[in-house]
């Protein structure tokens, strides 16, 4: 049980469609600290997903959207997340590899 929350720790969310993230609760931005959103709820309800977010004909952030909701710092770094025209599904990754992907050497590197 111990290894299976150094495992969960060590994931976060790459974006794909956004239809998997919550925007408030789980680990998405390319930002090591926390990987989470810090900017405060405001008036959006606590299950908004990422693909809210995110502009389907253009494929492009909805930047006045995210402009308004999030605090500068973190808009910009959700800006510059890229973003996939062919949609694919959100995919959690490991963050400790440049890769993304998860081996039992990585883990012992914790």
């Amino acid at each position: 049980m111990a290894a299976q929350s150094l495992v969960k720790e060590g994931l976060r969310w790459r974006i794909g469609n956004g239809a998997n993230i919550q925007v408030w609760e789980d680990r998405w931005l390319p930002i090591p600290s926390t990987y989470k959103v810090i900017t405060p709820r405001g008036f959006l309800h606590d299950d908004t997903r990422v693909q809210e977010l995110i502009d389907t004909t253009t494929v492009n952030w909805k930047q006045s959207i995210v402009d308004a909701l999030f605090l500068p710092h973190e808009a910009e770094v959700i800006k510059g997340i890229p973003l996939s025209s062919r949609f694919p599904t959100d995919k959690l990754i490991w963050t400790e590899t440049q890769n993304g992907i998860f081996s039992v050497r990585t883990a012992q590197c914790l």
